[in-house]
């Protein structure tokens, strides 16, 4: 059975996660519009779920984002909806199969 602390952990890292996609998303959803291309540096959802997280932060800058003074910005000649739809994919692919997992690791420990 899985601690308190390890379903905390699993649970941010989600969030983590599904921010990243939800942002990938809007720009999927929205491509010509800069609101959803310009990520705040001071933004501490952002901060907390994203920038301190240097493996995800590494994934932000490879879907094309830049650092431009005080944000990350997503430039028009950088910008590829394929790369967004996968990487988008790919996470919810992960989480669901994260959650599979926990689901029979769970079930196997109440038996």
């Amino acid at each position: 059975m899985l601690a308190q602390s390890q379903i905390k952990e699993i649970s941010k890292v989600k969030e983590s996660l599904n921010l990243i996609i939800k942002i990938c998303n809007n720009i999927i959803n929205n491509p010509n519009n800069d609101k959803f291309r310009v990520l705040n540096l001071k933004n501490q959802i952002l901060e907390k779920n994203i920038f301190q997280i240097e493996s995800l932060l590494i994934l932000v800058f490879y879907i094309g984002f830049n650092e431009q003074n005080e944000c990350l910005k997503l430039y028009d000649e950088l910008l590829d909806v394929s790369i967004l739809r996968e990487t988008s994919n790919l996470i919810t692919q992960k989480i669901f199969e994260l959650d599979n997992s926990l689901e029979e690791r769970e079930k196997k420990h109440k038996i």
